[in-house]
């Protein structure tokens, strides 16, 4: 099993925007081969940690691959984070 671990912190008032896009990326990543599931949490602070499981290091690279080719090189998740 291989885990990617992301850390994040969210920008003001992008909450709603930000929660619709992460049920999009779940849902693509169910379908991908390899993936097994995902965790997040959030600190009191705001600070957001998500955790990414997969089968293995290729499906976690073709995975990161399909993110990359799906959106727009700094719109999303950039766009939320501060």
């Amino acid at each position: 099993m291989v885990i990617t671990i992301f850390r994040s912190r969210l920008k003001p008032n992008v909450q709603e925007e930000y929660m619709q896009w992460v049920a999009r990326m779940s849902e693509l990543a169910q379908k991908m081969p390899g993936y097994i599931s995902y965790k997040g949490f959030q600190a009191q602070d705001g600070e957001r940690v998500t955790i990414a499981e997969f089968e293995s290091e290729a499906a976690q690279q073709a995975w990161g691959l399909h993110l990359r080719t799906y959106r727009s090189a700094e719109e999303r998740p950039h766009g939320f984070l501060s």
